[in-house]
């Protein structure tokens, strides 16, 4: 599956704006409160964990009459042969207390119906080849194959019918026994966002809750790893698995410390062989027992030092790693202002990196800086700008209407980025 835009109703502080993302790599800019990482938020919303309302931009300082909702469209490539909804259902019903042998029997048939639904639903999507996500507030979600709505509405109407007849009124009677307050309160909504999770690419977004320049202690102790002062060190002894390294810490026999010390290595290599492919260059983590705790040296070009020593876009790229080490290839990759506190010379070093991610990933950045934007690629800018009422909006191709003085402020960002000399020809054909 691949982004390729998104839509944003009433929520977000926006009032109704459409985002092409059809580039691989995508630049948004805009003015300081411009609704940059307001943007961000609302895509990060997406993903399958996260419930739009409880984000704290979610509500709008005027709202309108519209329901708040998020709208994705996503390219399909390949497509899974089948959609677990079921897994979910079950656990739903389990935590109530059924024996699973009265689930088996007792929805069989109404399992069998949800299946042959969205066994459909992926056969119009293959044939199709475009997905529309609508996300409400409470995280609920409806699916569409291309702007087939009358038909996903159709589905969605025949699934809740098929939900309330698990249990009505709450009671379900078998040969043997009866079990009462039986409540399964699951909907359509609820089994589309199940089916979104398999189907959607997963997001991660790298915002102000990430410093990608902190640095990693010299030494790892017992205080360190319970109370860890930042949150690459935090993500480190994720990765490094923080019930082993206590147990090193504290261990006093030498055939656990060693086995211990063996396992965290390992998981150090596996992660310094990540970065090592994806920045073609070697990059070596040690982890050593030492009596001050335990000692993380790195090894880059050769030069062994500690992480504190590393120029600032090394760190970038280490403690991407640290925190993305669950993402696989192709995910929705967000950056709000990933340049921040960088050195120039650094943010030149970023833009490759990026560029890199955004061969197999979706990368989307929010910048003021003009080094973060490629003057070879100007299709990927996205301008963050005020309708009539105030609200922003993106304007996503460098078209500004000449009408608007207020249009020459949101494009002062352009003009930092890239130069008044630069731009002026381009404003000319415009």
């Amino acid at each position: 599956m691949r982004l390729t835009g998104v839509r944003v109703f009433n929520c977000f502080g926006f009032g109704d704006t459409e985002v092409d993302l059809s580039p691989e790599f995508v630049c948004v800019l805009g003015r300081n409160s411009s609704g940059k990482s307001a943007l961000l938020d609302a895509i990060s919303s997406l993903a399958a964990d996260r419930v739009p309302q409880e984000h704290r931009r979610f509500e709008n300082f005027r709202p309108t009459d519209s329901n708040p909702r998020i709208r994705a469209t996503l390219a399909t490539t390949a497509l899974p042969q089948s959609l677990d909804v079921i897994a979910t259902i079950t656990a739903q019903i389990a935590i109530r207390g059924l024996p699973a042998s009265v689930v088996a029997q007792h929805f069989r048939e109404p399992f069998e119906q949800i299946t042959a639904s969205y066994t459909s639903f992926l056969s119009t999507l293959a044939a199709e080849r475009v997905l529309t996500l609508t996300k409400f507030p409470d995280g609920k979600c409806q699916l569409s194959a291309a702007e087939h709505f009358d038909a996903s509405n159709e589905r969605r109407t025949a699934l809740d019918g098929i939900l309330k007849r698990l249990a009505p009124g709450g009671v379900i009677t078998t040969a043997t026994m009866r079990y009462e307050n039986v409540n399964i309160n699951m909907t359509a909504g609820d089994l589309d966002r199940v089916a979104a999770s398999l189907l959607l690419p997963p997001v991660a977004y790298f915002s102000e809750r990430y410093s990608l320049t902190d640095d990693v202690l010299d030494y790892l102790t017992i205080r360190t790893v319970e109370s860890p002062p930042n949150d690459v060190t935090r993500a480190l002894i994720e990765v490094l698995d923080e019930k082993d390294l206590t147990e090193l810490l504290t261990s006093r026999d030498p055939d656990d410390q060693d086995r211990l010390r063996q396992a965290i290595q390992g998981r150090a290599d596996d992660l310094a062989s990540r970065i090592s492919e994806d920045a073609n260059r070697l990059v070596r983590i040690t982890i050593s027992p030492t009596s001050s705790g335990l000692q993380v040296t790195l090894r880059t070009d050769g030069k062994k030092s500690f992480y504190r020593h590393l120029s600032d876009a090394t760190k970038f790229l280490i403690a991407y790693h640290i925190h993305a080490r669950r993402h696989k290839p192709g995910a929705i990759l967000l950056f709000d202002e990933p340049s921040r506190g960088l050195h120039a010379s650094a943010e030149r070093y970023l833009l490759q990196f990026l560029e890199r991610l955004a061969a197999d990933n979706h990368v989307i950045i929010s910048t003021h800086s003009e080094r973060l934007i490629d003057l070879d690629h100007l299709d990927r800018i996205r301008l963050m700008q005020q309708d009539d009422d105030d609200r922003p909006v993106v304007l996503n191709k460098l078209r500004p209407p000449r009408d608007r003085s207020s249009y020459v402020l949101a494009l002062q960002p352009v003009f930092d980025a890239i130069g008044l000399v630069t731009f002026s020809p381009i404003l000319v054909h415009v």
